[in-house]
């Protein structure tokens, strides 16, 4: 896989203006300054697409925190502002507010190989700002599936083009309507097994995550309205694209992926 150690000439294939458009209803709707989807890896190297190129590259460049080390064993919500306190960089402070960057949280994502990151910054410290969108953490959990969709083609690209994490980047330290965000338009569902993403239909990953949180094929038929025939086809197709047989390694690969964060 490819390794960009120019850090301008990897930010210069940031497809800002395109992910600025699919956040917009969100920046409307909560006032947010700033959007990014980031993975990393175990072996330090790191994709990065965002809303604001400049301060993406400007922050690799000066070696600022980025708050992650080894990853973690499930995942979890963080706050920027808590997580600023704990790295407690007067310099990384000031950049953050230089660019009206400083409070947020992050929906941080295990996977088998990587661990993502769904980023939503706004300017100013802002406790209330973000009880609100824990209120609403699954709109912005569906949001995040919607722009793994949408945005599929560049996630692709910057899979195959990833960039070194400078060593001072790493860390020690472990009501929005479906309608303004056009969530109908999630259509796949992913897995990561044997270093590929494997993409599931959302009816795939209905009957896998019945059959992950224990229910017969019988019951999955009956809460889905569908066929024990139409289970079946679907759970073979899973199998099929994960390259597995059993009905245990296929609830394994549920809970190694973390999907229960998806429930």
């Amino acid at each position: 896989m490819p390794i960009i150690h120019d850090i301008e000439q990897y930010y210069a294939q940031n497809p800002e203006d395109y992910v600025r458009k699919l956040c917009e209803p969100l920046f409307r709707e909560f006032g947010f300054s700033y959007f990014h989807y980031v993975r990393y890896y175990d072996d330090q190297r790191v994709f990065d697409i965002n809303t604001h190129t400049k301060y993406s590259m400007n922050f690799v460049k000066k070696g600022f925190n980025s708050g992650y080390g080894l990853l973690p064993k499930s995942s979890f919500i963080k706050r920027w502002a808590f997580l600023d306190l704990l790295i407690n960089d007067p310099q990384r402070r000031e950049f953050l507010k230089s660019y009206d960057i400083y409070d947020g949280f992050g929906l941080v994502i295990k996977n088998c190989h990587f661990i993502e990151s769904f980023d939503f910054a706004w300017p100013h410290f802002d406790t209330e700002l973000y009880l609100t969108c824990l209120n609403n953490i699954n709109h912005f959990k569906k949001f995040c599936l919607y722009f793994k969709t949408q945005a599929s083609e560049h996630i692709e690209f910057h899979r195959k083009n990833t960039m070194l994490m400078p060593p001072s980047c790493v860390a020690t330290i472990a009501t929005l309507s479906k309608k303004k965000l056009a969530l109908d338009e999630i259509k796949k569902y992913y897995i990561d097994h044997n270093h590929q993403e494997i993409a599931l239909t959302p009816r795939e990953f209905e009957c896998y995550k019945l059959l992950a949180t224990g229910c017969s094929m019988k019951m999955i038929a009956s809460r889905l309205d569908i066929s024990i025939k139409t289970v079946e086809f679907h759970l073979n197709n899973i199998k099929s694209k994960l390259g597995v047989h059993s009905k245990y390694r296929l609830i394994q690969l549920f809970f190694e992926n973390d999907l229960t964060y998806w429930l």
